[in-house]
């Protein structure tokens, strides 16, 4: 009885770890294009470029720190 408890759960387990990776993945990602956004549009456009990037950058980390919560929560609900 206990066994098959924990086979039903192993997929929603290991679920919630794959979509863990894709969102610290996804991240990763969105950090490093950030931060040579932010190098370019130094070089380019000067402080105006820099304030403008800044505020996107920091409305960016918002929308993934909020992808974040409702992954681990669906995955939280799903597993």
């Amino acid at each position: 009885m206990e066994a098959t408890s924990l086979v039903s759960y192993q997929p929603g387990e290991a679920g919630g770890e794959v979509l863990g990776v894709v969102v610290g993945v996804v991240s990763g990602v969105v950090g490093v294009v950030a931060v040579v956004a932010v190098v370019a549009v130094v070089a380019v456009v000067g402080v105006v470029g820099v304030v403008v990037v800044g505020v996107v950058v920091v409305v960016v980390g918002v929308v993934v720190v909020v992808v974040v919560v409702v992954v681990v929560v669906v995955g939280a609900y799903v597993g």
